[in-house]
């Protein structure tokens, strides 16, 4: 049995912003370098080198019509995500910047975090200096004991 997810529902889902993003995915493509619109646009025109694997889950994190909130079900573990207003830390191009107030979708059974794309879109205006901080605030940094190393 053929699963509904092909190459043309991925294809809409990324030119319509119909997708999730988790905060680790989101760390990964930001540290390569890529824009979301970099990421959207490798979907649109990608191609299909491998058919899916028989009994293989299809994916929970591309949203369909039938789908009622603004998020998907927990890709991870199936609970309830809920939006919420997060703090992101986030190392890029060497720095650490903070943005406060994100809005993501949080699991309430596992804590899981995604964020939008369109969210994913403001955070890149933000890195590349289209939004000036609020404010610089100074980070304690540590350096871990050598001798209590494990």
């Amino acid at each position: 049995m053929r699963s509904s997810l092909t190459i043309e529902f991925i294809r809409a889902c990324a030119l319509e912003g119909q997708y999730e993003i988790s905060l680790h995915a989101d760390q990964e493509r930001l540290e390569d370098g890529l824009a979301i619109k970099d990421v959207e646009e490798a979907l649109c025109s990608a191609e299909v080198l491998e058919d899916e694997v028989e009994g293989r889950a299809e994916p929970k994190h591309l949203k369909s019509e039938a789908m009622a909130g603004k998020y998907s079900d927990c890709f991870f573990c199936g609970g309830e995500v809920v939006e919420t207003a997060i703090n992101r830390e986030i190392w890029w191009k060497g720095k650490l910047h903070l943005i406060q107030e994100v809005p993501a979708g949080v699991c309430k059974q596992c804590g899981e975090k995604v964020i939008l794309p369109e969210v994913a879109g403001e955070i890149d205006r933000i890195l590349q200096g289209r939004t000036a901080p609020e404010e610089v605030l100074q980070v304690p940094a540590y350096r871990y004991p050598r001798s209590k190393a494990v």
